[in-house]
């Protein structure tokens, strides 16, 4: 059996010169980046549908839900292993439905959609700049996992639901030019449709990453 060289080069390295400088190299390719377990399962076979709210009206575009929402639910088809996502745009119309003069329940979106699992979303904050000044955009997003059939919260424990903050890095300068403003909106708001839909699989820890942060 042969032996890759980048191994034989650590062990000779490091039987010799503590200065040699390949054995951190070589160690980072055998270990890999740091992975992050999934903090909830989804059931891949189970219909899922996305659903953000915005009770307080946080985000300035009605349609940044849609955008974080599709971002939580294009990645959950190509990394998460969810087999059947309903589009979000869907559980967004029937929410504006009502039932006996009253808005639709969590769980009630999700049967009208034909949905057995909903991830929803409530967003806390929303800013491009956060302390009126300092162009560092930040999204703060309450996650459930509710099941639509009983209508129970299956996760996290607290109700309140699991906190995720996200701290973009948009690249290029922001103006006042209201295209520019609009394009970091979106660009925030997919980076954290991404962090949110990473609770819900194993996967690698960037560097100076701040998401799924408790």
């Amino acid at each position: 059996m042969r032996v890759p060289a980048y191994i034989v080069a650590a062990v000779v390295c490091g039987a010799m010169l503590p200065s040699c400088n390949i054995v951190g190299p070589a160690v980072a390719i055998v270990h890999g980046p740091e992975k992050v377990p999934a903090a909830y399962g989804l059931d891949p076979a189970l219909p899922t549908v996305v659903f953000v709210d915005d009770l307080n009206s946080r985000v300035p575009r009605r349609s940044l839900r849609l955008v974080l929402a599709q971002a939580v639910e294009q990645t959950l088809l190509d990394r998460g292993g969810v087999k059947d996502v309903i589009s979000a745009q869907s559980a967004l119309s029937a929410s504006k439905a009502e039932k006996d003069g009253r808005p639709l329940s969590i769980a009630e979106i999700g049967k009208a959609v034909g949905a057995s699992v909903v991830v929803y979303m409530t967003v806390d904050s929303f800013s491009l700049f956060p302390d009126g000044q300092a162009f560092a955009p930040m999204c703060q997003v309450r996650v459930k996992v509710i099941d639509a059939s009983s209508d129970k919260r299956v996760w996290p424990e607290d109700r309140a639901g699991h906190t995720v903050v996200t701290r973009a890095v948009i690249r290029g300068e922001i103006s006042p030019n209201v295209n520019d403003r609009a394009r970091a909106e979106d660009e925030l708001a997919r980076q954290a449709g991404v962090d949110v839909a990473q609770l819900f699989f194993k996967h690698e820890r960037p560097r100076g990453a701040t998401g799924n942060e408790p």
